[in-house]
């Protein structure tokens, strides 16, 4: 089995860090009042970070997540969650010191062949394109 080496965020994991950093992170217990869904959530979000502390795991952020993180509304949150994306995208550039955005023909071509094997099930657009 082969494991992955890179990990793209989407803006829903993003948001998740920032709102519940102490307890993805800092292993604070969960608060009572919080759904089981969530708590689902952040519990495969921290078994993905202790996976990535033991193995050599880029965790990188797009720029579709860019993009959402923008259209924040309130200002302190995006402000947060900028700050966040920003430092993981400097991160990624630091370690591959190069530019892996591929060209518009090499997205098009993808996601037409990703969608051929069943991506186009995904509902969200921008989730098909994470992948």
């Amino acid at each position: 089995m082969t494991f992955p080496t890179r990990i793209f965020l989407d803006t829903t994991v993003v948001n998740f860090i920032i709102d519940y950093s102490e307890i993805i992170f800092d292993g604070v217990d969960f608060d009572e009042n919080l759904s089981n869904r969530i708590i689902d959530d952040l519990s495969a979000i921290m078994q993905i970070f202790q996976y990535a502390n033991r193995n050599a795991i880029e965790v990188v952020v797009s720029k579709t997540t860019f993009s959402e993180v923008r259209a924040t509304k309130d200002r302190a949150k995006r402000e947060r969650l900028e700050s966040y994306c920003t430092e993981l995208s400097q991160y990624f550039q630091y370690i591959v010191e190069d530019n892996f955005s591929p060209t518009p023909f090499e997205l098009r071509y993808t996601e037409e062949y990703l969608n051929e094997r069943g991506f186009s099930k995904l509902p969200d657009l921008n989730d098909r394109r994470l992948i």
